[in-house]
């Protein structure tokens, strides 16, 4: 009788890690493609933008110094 009770009890321990390993992976990637869908709009908008000539938003890039490559020789 105690074999049985705890074979079903480690069982009904490993069920629930697993559920609750579940619960919090499904949390991570909600947020996660929550995130992503967020910068997918941000992009898509300034997609947009520019696609309608608005170039007000963004800075040409003749505008930006140029940057030093410390490994290239000049």
């Amino acid at each position: 009788m105690v074999v049985f009770m705890l074979t079903v009890f480690t069982a009904l321990v490993l069920l629930a890690a697993g559920f609750l390993l579940g619960v919090f992976w499904l949390r991570d990637e909600h947020a996660r493609l929550t995130a992503l869908r967020e910068e997918v709009g941000q992009k898509t908008a300034m997609m947009k933008q520019l696609a309608h000539g608005d170039g007000a938003a963004v800075t040409p890039r003749s505008a930006v110094p140029p940057t030093s490559h410390p490994h290239q020789a000049d």
